[in-house]
């Protein structure tokens, strides 16, 4: 009887492994072919993000453009589109010194030199999810 138990146990551990593993596999984003990035809420998350459609042909300015909000805040910098929606309330400078650089490239790109030459370029590519090339 032990041994049924016993058994029963290791089978109920096992499926609850194996679950948890296929949610996982099914819930981790394909990064092959994809600039790495992390995930602006968190740097120890991966990014779920994929490239915006598209991508492959470039993020054109008109494009960035359009991600020019608080809720949707799409960057250049250096030749490379990136979202940092989700960084923004934690910006040690605050949330309006990259807002209302939302959908720029070149004002973006100038502002985050001026302030922090290279010194916070790791950071910003931990944080800022990769969307695709600028096409300008």
């Amino acid at each position: 009887m032990n041994k049924l138990i016993s058994l029963l146990a290791v089978l109920l551990l096992v499926s609850a492994c194996s679950t948890q593993i296929q949610q996982e596999v099914s819930t981790t984003p394909e990064t092959s072919g994809t600039e790495p990035s992390g995930n602006l809420g968190s740097q120890d998350a991966p990014s779920t993000s994929e490239p915006e459609q598209g991508a492959a042909e470039g993020i054109t300015l008109s494009i960035l453009g359009q991600h020019n909000s608080r809720s949707d805040c799409w960057v250049g910098y250096k030749g490379k589109a990136y979202d940092v929606t989700s960084f923004l309330p934690e910006h040690p400078g605050g949330v309006d010194a990259i807002a209302k650089r939302c959908g720029t490239a070149t004002e973006f790109e100038q502002a985050f030199i001026k302030k922090h030459g290279e010194s916070k370029v790791d950071l910003f590519m931990k944080v800022a999810s990769f969307k695709g090339n600028l096409v300008i």
